[in-house]
């Protein structure tokens, strides 16, 4: 079996990733073992809820790649939307093509790069949110921009606006930005954007960064890190995360856009649920 990458997150919280599951350990946690498996927020997240939007992401690349395989110049990524179908078991039906000659040559390029297209926006994403971390801690970034792909570029520039124009209203926390978080009693754990405190009246929010497709999913997201940041709180009402935003940063010349999580303690309290669920599904597996 493949060993896990560990990342060791401060002297008691420790990362795992295998493959597509990642959890976290904490050695001075008040109501969990070191051995404890506190499994991340997208890990459970991703065994939850049906990313269905990929399909459709999939369908709209494959085409993208088809049109420029053919020469024709499609400038701009958001130029065609897709549309996908449902089989009888309200499943995404799949794609395929059995072409020969010139036209299966596109289409067998097609499909040896979507998967790297899709690899390769994640790496942007994760440089995007490496930056904007270290812009919020008040490091200095310019030159960081110069070494950088345009979409990455384009991102941090599109924070740095919402940053230039929302960023009279709050107080940024250095020791809450990219701050890991577990839950309290449940067993898991996330790691959060930022968690700002708004200037006027000291209320703590929080934030999550995206530069691609926002789903449903990534409501949860906010919710079940606010959820967990809560549970060390049941008696300190002015400690507790009240609102929560998921700022989208394209990756190209478009504005941000806000995002507000509504309705985030019962998000939160879903969420748990389906940690209780996950934990049943490790149980019959013997994955403990």
């Amino acid at each position: 079996m493949k060993e896990p990458i560990v990342e060791v997150i401060d002297k008691n919280i420790t990362r795992y990733t295998n493959n597509s599951t990642r959890w976290y350990q904490h050695t001075n946690a008040e109501f969990h073992s070191p051995t404890d498996k506190l499994w991340s927020v997208t890990t459970i997240l991703g065994k939850t809820i049906p990313k269905v939007w990929l399909k459709a992401y999939d369908q709209k690349q494959l085409i993208m790649l088809l049109l420029e395989g053919l020469g024709i110049d499609m400038p701009y990524e958001n130029t065609l939307k897709a549309t996908y179908s449902k089989n009888k078991d309200n499943r995404p039906d799949r794609i395929s093509f059995s072409f020969d000659g010139l036209l299966g040559d596109v289409l067998t390029n097609v499909r040896n790069n979507v998967g790297a297209d899709s690899k390769q926006k994640a790496n942007w994403g994760t440089q995007a949110h490496d930056i904007v971390a270290k812009y919020l801690k008040g490091e200095h970034v310019e030159e960081k921009l110069f070494d950088v792909d345009t979409p990455v570029r384009n991102s941090v520039r599109s924070f740095q606006d919402w940053h230039n124009n929302e960023g009279k209203s709050f107080v940024v926390l250095n020791n809450l930005i990219e701050k890991t978080v577990y839950h309290k009693t449940e067993r898991f754990a996330g790691t959060a954007d930022a968690i700002l405190a708004d200037k006027e009246t000291g209320e703590l929010f929080i934030v999550d960064w995206k530069t691609g497709f926002v789903g449903n999913e990534a409501r949860y997201q906010v919710a079940a890190l606010a959820a967990a940041w809560n549970s060390h709180y049941a008696y300190e009402p002015e400690s507790k995360i009240t609102k929560g935003y998921i700022i989208q940063l394209p990756r190209d010349d478009r504005k941000y856009t806000i995002h507000t999580v509504k309705n985030m303690e019962s998000l939160g309290t879903a969420f748990i649920s389906a940690v209780t669920w996950h934990e049943e599904l490790q149980n019959e597996r013997g994955d403990e």
